[in-house]
């Protein structure tokens, strides 16, 4: 569950309270990332939550073919038309047409 104010997000930590995401980051993700192999001890690396979660709603609206409304509402958005827009807009039919080529 993501909980968002005007400071930031915060996620649902283990005792059933909020963490800022920048305690988030650096308690979970930060090690996350370093076992593995991500980002290095310095914090260098090309993976992001952001791009992580992009991965993840991406795999479970094409791959997994989850309805868009479930999608919409793990993500955290308003409407299941954002979802629509940021990650089937401009890409409708593609990934589908690349699943089939590599079958």
């Amino acid at each position: 569950m993501t909980v968002r104010w005007a400071g930031g997000h915060a996620r649902r930590a283990r005792n059933g309270k909020h963490w800022r995401s920048s305690n988030f980051n650096r308690n979970v993700l930060k090690r996350a990332y370093l076992a593995v192999g991500w980002r290095d001890a310095d914090g260098n690396g090309s993976w992001t939550w952001h791009s992580l979660q992009h991965v993840f709603f991406t795999t479970a609206l094409f791959t997994w073919k989850l309805d868009v409304t479930d999608v919409s509402r793990m993500a955290g958005h308003a409407s299941y038309r954002i979802t629509l827009d940021m990650y089937v807009g401009g890409t409708a039919g593609v990934l589908d047409r690349a699943r089939q080529a590599t079958e």
